[in-house]
């Protein structure tokens, strides 16, 4: 389901329980299930998580953090385009750049879910990281079957 789409559900959710809500109380009564003293954003991420979706504040771990390039001497420069930085919240690209959605794993391996944009077109993707052991090493595939990239630890502090 969409996050558009997954708001709107929400929201009509806690509309029609604080409507119900109104209703019982003009009657002098609540219906079991009413909870007002909850927030209505505080509604709307309870059924986001009801529903399994991802947290509303994904970001990526401080270890994959940085700028990476398939050579060490192109750190700093746009001079190829196998430039990545990853930030907590965004990925950036060569042509390309997006929001992080969601992010699964644990340890070296993680799956970030991004709203990618670039070339005037814009797409969600799952990318699948994986740091080397001494996490001067990333290995970035689409898929689980296909060959990746593999980029390297630019020197310099990570970006937020």
């Amino acid at each position: 389901m969409s996050r558009t789409r997954l708001r709107g559900v929400a929201l009509a959710l806690v509309l029609g329980g604080l409507v119900g809500a109104s209703l019982g109380a003009c009657r002098g009564t609540l219906p079991p299930d009413a909870r007002l003293s909850e927030p209505p954003a505080a509604a709307s991420a309870s059924s986001a998580k009801a529903e399994g979706a991802p947290p509303a504040r994904a970001s990526i771990p401080l270890a994959f953090r940085g700028e990476w390039n398939l050579r060490l001497q192109d750190c700093g420069s746009l001079a190829n385009d196998g430039r990545l930085v990853v930030t907590g919240r965004r990925l950036e690209f060569h042509e390309s750049s997006g929001e992080v959605v969601s992010v699964t794993g644990q340890g070296n391996g993680l799956i970030v879910k991004a709203t990618m944009s670039g070339e005037g077109e814009a797409w969600e993707d799952t990318y699948r990281f994986h740091l080397s052991p001494d996490g001067q090493a990333l290995d970035q595939r689409i898929s689980p079957t296909d060959e990746g990239v593999r980029r390297l630890r630019c020197p310099g502090a990570a970006p937020d």
